[in-house]
């Protein structure tokens, strides 16, 4: 980035630091994920019931948890996710130039959310439970 003006920088994605924070967003994305995918099959629910606890079809789930480059969910999405599989997602925001200089790092984890995910009925829960 080349600077513009005291508190502006010229928008310009072809420097070596941007290829780098691309790699690393790529990078987190795909540790999101797995993440994500971990707490369900850790806590053994169905993509059948993650669809039906997040309200969408289970071919939206199994892409979701694709490798596939084309696999692309919506913030919303990945975040209904998270919530029915009892997952945390954090994040942390920082201007490039911070993260050079090495006082931080994406980072994503999966961890018990602070609230009570949805009830999702399984095959041995209790009819009056479901």
């Amino acid at each position: 980035m080349q600077r513009m003006s005291e508190d502006r920088t010229e928008l310009d994605l072809a420097t070596p630091a941007n290829d780098r924070n691309a790699r690393e967003l790529h990078r987190a994305r795909r540790l999101l994920f797995k993440q994500l995918i971990q707490v369900r099959k850790d806590r053994r629910y169905s993509q059948q019931e993650v669809a039906d606890a997040i309200d969408i079809n289970r071919s939206g789930v199994c892409r979701f948890e694709s490798e596939r480059e084309n696999a692309n969910p919506t913030l919303d999405i990945i975040l209904r996710y998270a919530h029915a599989v009892g997952a945390h997602i954090s994040f942390d925001v920082q201007k490039m130039e911070e993260v050079d200089r090495g006082f931080s790092r994406v980072q994503a984890w999966s961890g018990h959310t602070p609230w009570s995910a949805p009830r999702i009925p399984t095959s041995k829960t209790p009819q009056w439970q479901r």
